[in-house]
């Protein structure tokens, strides 16, 4: 049915509220956007997880993104899958980091190494698990997943500061834990 709209075309009937459109418009940038992503990443899977991060922001924001004149869709979605890669790696180096300090039970490429870890990945966890419940949560999603505090503001509906005391209590909790 859209396969001959332009992409300007495409985006008037995503503002008048077609979805299928803006799936359209999406499938049309994929090809370029993931040889983009080729250019920074070596695996073909995290280019396309990227992708897929960026698609699923832009249709978590598709209520605001209607109103919007947008002239070059390519452009912001390219925009976005790039933030989007920022922010992997911004994960990545926070996990290199926590490895380094040790408050990651073994790095996934040290396979080997997990069976002689699993005494301590087990006291961690359960370390973890004696955090105070409120704190847990947000202990586990900066720590082990990577998840930036401003993500958790915006995820708690809290100032970034408020989040960064509240994951500073928890490590300083899960600290004791581990110490006893």
């Amino acid at each position: 049915m859209y396969a001959d709209l332009t992409e300007k075309a495409l985006w008037r009937a995503f503002q008048q509220g077609d979805t299928r459109a803006l799936a359209q418009l999406i499938e049309l940038h994929r090809p370029r956007q993931l040889r983009l992503m080729r250019k920074y990443v070596q695996a073909a899977s995290l280019a396309e997880d990227l992708f897929q991060e960026a698609t699923l922001r832009l249709l978590e924001k598709r209520s605001e993104l209607a109103c919007l004149d947008m002239r070059n869709f390519g452009a912001w979605l390219t925009q976005t899958v790039r933030q989007c890669w920022l922010a992997h790696q911004a994960r990545e180096r926070r996990r290199a980091q926590l490895l380094e300090e040790n408050w990651l039970p073994y790095a996934p490429d040290r396979a080997d190494a997990v069976a002689h870890e699993a005494a301590d990945a087990s006291h961690i966890m359960t370390a973890i698990a004696a955090v105070e419940h409120p704190l847990r949560q947000e202990l586990l999603l900066s720590l082990v997943e990577g998840v930036s505090l401003e993500e958790l503001a915006e995820r708690y509906g809290r100032s970034p500061s408020w989040v960064y005391q509240n994951v500073y209590l928890a490590r300083c909790e899960l600290r004791k834990k581990l110490a006893a």
